[in-house]
């Protein structure tokens, strides 16, 4: 089973990040927790069925060098960075990825401290690409979008990426919902990466594109 799980939009500063998705959709986001290790904390807002959208930022209370969080700090505007999809298969994800070109970069072991000190644990994989999903088995965690703030939906995810067509046939290997998630290609030396349309109570609203 694969199902697109989170989309990920990246911010400089969590409080803030908070404050602007509540002002472009009326709803407000959950504190999540910290990320230990990778120099993040985050916020959660549910879309619908086990999806939901993940503020990530920079966690102070942590050291930064090296991390996503340094990554996200030095970044100038929000956006959304990557997306992932939830599967109890992650050991299938290396020989699907590899029939399309894309190779494996392992699994790792991940987890959560929530604001209640409850730590949450996962696995993630990941591929030789940056613009491709990420992979998360939740295990025994509780799904986040049960405790996420509801009221928004995801409608549409669109993936602007060179080499479309192999990106494309690895997600309906896979199959992922085309209606849901568009592919095209981006013009030469073109900006690669992603847009998320919401439906809020506020409307239609698109979160930007972090890589460009």
């Amino acid at each position: 089973m694969f199902q697109l799980d989170h989309i990920m939009y990246g911010v400089p500063d969590l409080d803030s990040g908070i404050d602007a998705l509540q002002t472009l959709t009326g709803v407000r986001a959950e504190p999540g927790g910290s990320h230990p290790g990778a120099g993040t904390r985050n916020a959660l807002l549910a879309l619908g069925d086990k999806q939901y959208l993940e503020i990530i930022a920079p966690d102070p209370d942590q050291e930064l060098k090296g991390t996503l969080g340094e990554a996200l700090i030095r970044q100038d505007r929000p956006g959304v960075r990557a997306w992932a999809v939830a599967t109890n298969a992650l050991t299938e994800v290396a020989g699907i990825a590899n029939r399309f070109g894309f190779d494996s970069r392992g699994i790792i072991d991940m987890s959560r401290t929530q604001g209640d000190g409850q730590a949450l644990h996962w696995q993630l994989g990941f591929l030789r690409h940056r613009l491709l999903p990420f992979f998360i088995d939740w295990l025994d965690a509780p799904h986040p979008c049960e405790t996420a703030t509801k009221g928004c939906k995801l409608t549409h995810l669109e993936i602007s990426v060179d080499h479309a067509d192999a990106y494309a046939n690895f997600l309906a290997a896979l199959g992922l919902a085309p209606t849901l998630i568009g592919v095209h290609s981006g013009s030469p030396g073109g900006v690669e990466g992603f847009s998320a349309t919401l439906q809020t109570p506020k409307g239609q609203v698109v979160l930007p594109n972090w890589w460009g």
